[in-house]
This record gives C-alpha cells, sequence and structure tokens, in this order.
C-alpha cells in the first residue's frame, strides 16, 4: 500500500508504477497494490480515512506500508521501495518460505 498526500508533486513517487512494471514477480508473490492520494484510492473499496486509521498512515508525505496475508503491517518507509528490495522482504517473512518447500 502506498500513501501520499492530497495534491501530490510531481517529484513525489508512484509506488505503484514500479510494482507494475514488476508484474510477473508481483503475481509469483501474490502483490497486490493499493494507493491512496488525496481522497483517492486505487486498488481496493476501502475509503481512504479507514485505511489511514486501520493503517496508521500519514495525513501528508509519502509511505509504503507492506501488509502481509496475515494483515500485519511488515516493513514501513517513507520513501520509494526497489522491486528487488520488495522481492526478498516478501521472500523473507516466514508464511511465505514456508509456502515455497
Amino acid at each position: 500500500m502506498s500513501f501520499s498526500s492530497p495534491h501530490r508533486p510531481s517529484r513525489m513517487p508512484r509506488f505503484g508504477d514500479s510494482a507494475r512494471s514488476w508484474r510477473w514477480a508481483a503475481a509469483a508473490r501474490d502483490l497486490h497494490v493499493v494507493e491512496i492520494v488525496g481522497d483517492n484510492v486505487t486498488g481496493a473499496s476501502d475509503a481512504p480515512t479507514r485505511l489511514r486509521e486501520r493503517y496508521t498512515l500519514p495525513r501528508r508525505g509519502f509511505t509504503v506500508v507492506l501488509i502481509g496475508k496475515d494483515g500485519g503491517v511488515k516493513p514501513r518507509q517513507s520513501r520509494p521501495v526497489a522491486a528487488t528490495v520488495l522481492e526478498e522482504t516478501i521472500d523473507a517473512i516466514p508464511m511465505r518460505r514456508a509456502g515455497q518447500r
């Protein structure tokens, strides 16, 4: 999940662009991208306020949150995450490692 301020400047990263370019690896990891920009949510039907409250997202700035299938928040970053780092992070999660055996 990524979140950015309502009026995202042109320099504000778009995490979804990176994840979409990494489609095959994302599909293998069952990665689903949700973006919240201001009051707009893509990739989920939840209201932005509900998502911000549930995952303790800031009202301003940029945040990337990896949410496991168990609903737990894994890493949280205030800057874009490279696809390779995301892949390594997901692969290191115990549930993922157990599924690879």
